[in-house]
C-alpha cells in the first residue's frame, strides 16, 4: 500500500473505528 493512502486511510480507519465503538 501506498504511504499517502496509508496516510489518509489511517485518519479515515481512526474515525470510523471510532465511530463504530461508540455504536456498539
Amino acid at each position: 500500500m501506498c504511504i499517502k493512502l496509508s496516510r489518509v486511510g489511517r485518519a479515515t480507519f481512526s474515525k470510523v473505528h471510532l465511530k463504530e465503538k461508540f455504536h456498539q
